[in-house]
């Protein structure tokens, strides 16, 4: 049987890789954050907060779709959480945790502005997909039914 060189090297290569020393990254536990590591994460979510806020007060006069403006801010605000998230990692814990820390609080904050948004839009009427809701005057008196054969 002729084993072909480019097969060889299939078979030997897996054996050849599993003996070198492979570094095995150690993160820090987010147990183990401090309280001035949670202050940068507060802080964080308060100016993405601030930042998607101000966005949304200054384009809300131009855009009627609440969820298009929402994610615009969210665009336009997303240097705030790429910062926490690279601090994050350098403070030595996972990508995954600073995944998570960005995630929720976008999350938190786009649901927070879009509840302002939608506000804003409902007192003004212009709720998209939303009928304006008729005038209803303050009903008169009402007679008490007619007493009939029982």
């Amino acid at each position: 049987m002729k084993i072909l060189p480019w097969a060889a090297l299939l078979i030997l290569l897996p054996g050849a890789l599993s003996g070198q020393q492979q570094s095995e990254v150690q993160y820090r536990d987010p147990a183990e954050m401090d309280a001035v590591q949670r202050q940068e994460v507060y802080r964080a979510q308060a100016e993405y907060q601030e930042c998607m806020r101000r966005y949304v007060q200054d384009e809300v006069q131009d855009s009627a779709q609440p969820l298009e403006l929402a994610d615009l801010a969210m665009k336009a605000c997303t240097s705030v959480l790429e910062q926490l998230h690279h601090s994050v990692i350098a403070q030595g814990y996972s990508p995954q945790v600073a995944m998570g820390f960005t995630q929720r609080i976008s999350s938190r904050v786009a649901r927070s502005v879009l509840a302002d948004v939608l506000r804003v839009l409902a007192v003004r009427g212009d709720v998209p997909g939303a009928e304006a809701a008729p005038d209803t005057a303050a009903p008169g008196p009402v007679s008490p039914p007619a007493a009939g054969p029982q």
